[in-house]
C-alpha cells in the first residue's frame, strides 16, 4: 500500500492493526481453520528514500526482511 500518513510511526500503527486483525480473525474454509500470516515491510519518504523509485526498492527490501525474520 502507498498511504499518505505520519511517516514511520503512522505506518507502524497501521501495520500493527492489520497484523492484529488477521491474527485475531480465523479464516474458515470448508470447516477447516486456516492460519494466515502477514508480512509487512515499511519504507517512508524521506526517512528511507528520496525518490519514488528508491521508495519502491526500499519497501521491497523491508518486506523481504519481514518475510525472512518472521
Amino acid at each position: 500500500m502507498i498511504l499518505p500518513m505520519d511517516g514511520s510511526k503512522g505506518a507502524m500503527i497501521l501495520a500493527d492493526r492489520i497484523w492484529s486483525s488477521v491474527r485475531n480473525n480465523p479464516f474458515v474454509v470448508d470447516n477447516l481453520n486456516l492460519e494466515i500470516r502477514v508480512s509487512i515491510g515499511i519504507a517512508t519518504l524521506p526517512d528511507h528514500a528520496l525518490t519514488s523509485e528508491e521508495l519502491l526498492v526500499n519497501s521491497d527490501k523491508a518486506l523481504y526482511i519481514s518475510k525472512t525474520t518472521g
